[in-house]
C-alpha cells in the first residue's frame, strides 16, 4: 500500500520534458511546473519568435515569465527522494536488481557464475540457496557479460600480455598456451601506477582549463567595460565637436552682421555727406539765378565776387555694388567639405580603412585664378554726378544688406549640415564599437562553452578513473584500461589577451576632434582676414604713391592705336 502512494507520488512530481524527478523546480503561470534547466532550455529555443509556450497545456506567455524555484514542491520531492531511499529503489545510473519484479531496487552484489545481480534482500537468498559451494561474486556491476569469455563462456581470469587481452582458463591452456600470461590481480597492480599517473595529468590539465576559463571570463568583462568607455569617450568628443561647429557658426553669422553694420554705416555717412553736398550745390545755383535775375547793377557787380567763382572740384565717388559674402561662403564651404573629409578618414581608421592624411591649410592666393576670387572693379571717375552717385550707394547699401542675409543662411545651412554630418559619423563609430565587440565576446563565448566541454570531460574522465581506481573487479579493470588511462590529447593553452580594448578608437576620434577644432579655428580666422570690400572715393588719392598703386605698364602698336593717339617715335 505504501508503495503505491509512493507511485502515484512520483507522477505527480516528475518533470513533463525529461520525465525525471523535478529538480529544481518551477511552476509557470499556467501551474504546470518542470525542471528549471529543462523549461529554460526549452523556452530558450522560443526567444527568437518573443512567444513562450507550455509544452503541457501549449498555453502561451509574452513577454518571457520569470522562472523562480517553487521551495514547497522542491521540500515535497526531496521528501520522496528519502522515501525511495528507504526503501532501496535504483535511481538512474545504479545498477538494478534481476530478480525484483514491478519496482528494481538497487543491486548490491553481482554473481559471476550465475550472471545476476541482487538486491540486498535477494542476494541474502541467492547465498542462503547455495550453503555448500559459494559463487564468486563481486560489487554490483551492469557489465556481467563483459566479465565472460565469449568463445568459451568462462569467467574471464587471466591477462595475456602479447595480446593485451583478458583470458579465461580455457584459453590459456590452448591459444594463449606460449604467450606471457599473468593474473589479472597481477597485471591490475602493475597497471595501476598508469592510472594514477593519469589521474594526475587530468587533474593538472583540469586546473589549467579553469585558470584559463576565469581568465577568459574576465578578459571579457574587461572588454566589455572597455567598449562602454569607448562608446561614452566617443559620445562626449562628438558632443563636444558639435558644440565647437556651434560656436564657429556663432561666430560666423556675428562676423557677418559686425561687417555689415560697419559697411553700412559708412555707406551712410557718405549718403550724408553727397546729400549735404547737392543741398549746398542747390542753394548756390538759386543764389545765381536770383542774381542773374536782378536789375541792380551794383548789386550784382558787388556779389560777382563771391558767387561767380565755380565751387571747387570735388572728385566723384566710386559706388562697388560688389558689397558681397563670397569670401565668407568659400570659407564656411570648406570647413564642411575639410570636416566631413576628416571624419570619413577617421572613420576608415577604425574600421581598418586608410590612415589620417593631414590637410594643408588654407593658402594665401598664388594663381591668377585664385587672385580673381577677390576682384572688384574700381571706378575713378573726374566728373561730378552726384544724384546718381546717391541713387548707386543706396543700391549698394540694399543689395549689401540681402547680401548679409543670404550670407547668415547660407552659413547657418552649412554648419546645420555639418552638425548632421557629425551626428551621422557619432552613429556609425558606436555601431563599429558595439559590432566589434558583439564579434569578440561572441568569439570569446565560444571559446568559453569549448573551454567548459572540456572541463566537464576531462572531469567525466578523472571520476571513471578514480572508480576504475577503487574496483575490485580486476577483470573489469583490464578491460577498461585501454579506453581509460591513455592521457587526454596535449593542446596548446587558449591564449586569453586582455587587450581587446578600443584605445584605437579612443585615439581616432580624439585626434579628430583636435583638427576639426583647428580647422575651424583656421577657417574663422580666415573669414577675419579676407580683404574687405570697400567703398572707394577719388578724393582720398592725395600723394604720388597713392596714385601709383593703380600704375600699369602700357605696350601700344603703332598699327592698331587710335587715329587721334599720337605715338612718338623711339619712345619705349
Amino acid at each position: 500500500m505504501a508503495e503505491a502512494s509512493i507511485l502515484v507520488g512520483e507522477d505527480q512530481f516528475s518533470c513533463l520534458i525529461c520525465l525525471e524527478l523535478l529538480k529544481d523546480p518551477v511552476t509557470i503561470p499556467c501551474g504546470h511546473s518542470y525542471c528549471m534547466s529543462c523549461i529554460s532550455d526549452c523556452w530558450n529555443q522560443d526567444d527568437k519568435e518573443g512567444l513562450y509556450t507550455c509544452p503541457e497545456c501549449k498555453q502561451s506567455f509574452t513577454p518571457r515569465p520569470a522562472l523562480n524555484n517553487n521551495v514547497m514542491l522542491a521540500e515535497m520531492v526531496d521528501n520522496l527522494k528519502k522515501t525511495r531511499s528507504a526503501h532501496g529503489y535504483a535511481e538512474p545510473g545504479d545498477v538494478e536488481c534481476d530478480v525484483c519484479t514491478g519496482r528494481k531496487r538497487k543491486a548490491v552484489k553481482s554473481c559471476l557464475l550465475c550472471l545476476e545481480s541482487y538486491c540486498q534482500s535477494h542476494f541474502d537468498c541467492h547465498e542462503e540457496s547455495h550453503p555448500k559451494k559459494r559463487h564468486k561474486v563481486t560489487d554490483a556491476t551492469g557489465q556481467i557479460q563483459e566479465m565472460i569469455c565469449s568463445k568459451h563462456d568462462r569467467l574471464l581470469e587471466a591477462f595475456c600480455q602479447s595480446d593485451q587481452k583478458c583470458i579465461c582458463f580455457i584459453c590459456l591452456m590452448d591459444e594463449h598456451k606460449n604467450h606471457d600470461t599473468l593474473s589479472a590481480e597481477a597485471e591490475r597492480t602493475e597497471k595501476q601506477k598508469q592510472v594514477e599517473k593519469t589521474v594526475t595529468i587530468i587533474q593538472k590539465k583540469i586546473e589549467e582549463r579553469q585558470t584559463e576559463l576565469q581568465n577568459l571570463r574576465e578578459s571579457v568583462q574587461t572588454h566589455k567595460r572597455s567598449a562602454q568607455a569607448a562608446v561614452e569617450d566617443s559620445e562626449r568628443i562628438f558632443t563636444e565637436l558639435i558644440h565647437c561647429i556651434e560656436k564657429s557658426r556663432s561666430e560666423v553669422i556675428q562676423m557677418i552682421r559686425d561687417r555689415e553694420k560697419a559697411e553700412v554705416s559708412r555707406a551712410e555717412g557718405l549718403l550724408k555727406h553727397l546729400q549735404q553736398e547737392i543741398d549746398d550745390l542747390r542753394k548756390r545755383d538759386d543764389e545765381l539765378k536770383q542774381l542773374l535775375h536782378t536789375e541792380n547793377h551794383i548789386h550784382f557787380l558787388q556779389n560777382f565776387q563771391f558767387h561767380a567763382v565755380p565751387p571747387a572740384s570735388s572728385d566723384s565717388t566710386n559706388i562697388s555694388s560688389l558689397l558681397s559674402y563670397d569670401d565668407v561662403r568659400r570659407s564656411v564651404s570648406i570647413i564642411r567639405s575639410k570636416l566631413e573629409h576628416f571624419c570619413r578618414e577617421e572613420i576608415e581608421k577604425i574600421s581598418g580603412g586608410a590612415k589620417i592624411k593631414f590637410l594643408t591649410p588654407i593658402t594665401q592666393p598664388e594663381t591668377r585664378e585664385h587672385f580673381l576670387h577677390y576682384y572688384h572693379p574700381f571706378t575713378l571717375d573726374s566728373e561730378t554726378e552726384r544724384e546718381k552717385e546717391i541713387q548707386e550707394l543706396k543700391e549698394a547699401v540694399k543689395t549689401h544688406k540681402h547680401s548679409a542675409l543670404a550670407a547668415v543662411k547660407n552659413s547657418n545651412k552649412i554648419f546645420t549640415e555639418l552638425i548632421r554630418s557629425i551626428e551621422r559619423s557619432r552613429s556609425e563609430v558606436i555601431r563599429m564599437i558595439r559590432d566589434r565587440e558583439k564579434a569578440e565576446v561572441n568569439r570569446a563565448e565560444g571559446l568559453l562553452n569549448q573551454l567548459q566541454q572540456e572541463i566537464d570531460d576531462l572531469r567525466r574522465r578523472d571520476a571513471e578513473l578514480k572508480q576504475l581506481l577503487h574496483t575490485d573487479d580486476h577483470i573489469h579493470f583490464l578491460q577498461s584500461f585501454q579506453s581509460l588511462s591513455v592521457p587526454p590529447a596535449s593542446r596548446d593553452c587558449i591564449s586569453v589577451t586582455s587587450l581587446l580594448s578600443y584605445d584605437d578608437v579612443d585615439e581616432s576620434v580624439t585626434m579628430l576632434r583636435e583638427k576639426l577644432e583647428d580647422l575651424c579655428k583656421e577657417a574663422t580666422e580666415n573669414i577675419y582676414v579676407t580683404p574687405h570690400v570697400e567703398i572707394v572715393t577719388t578724393s582720398e588719392l592725395r600723394t604720388r604713391d597713392e596714385f601709383l598703386q593703380y600704375f600699369r605698364q602700357l605696350t601700344l602698336d603703332p598699327n592698331t592705336a587710335h587715329k587721334y593717339l599720337h605715338l612718338s617715335e623711339g619712345v619705349v
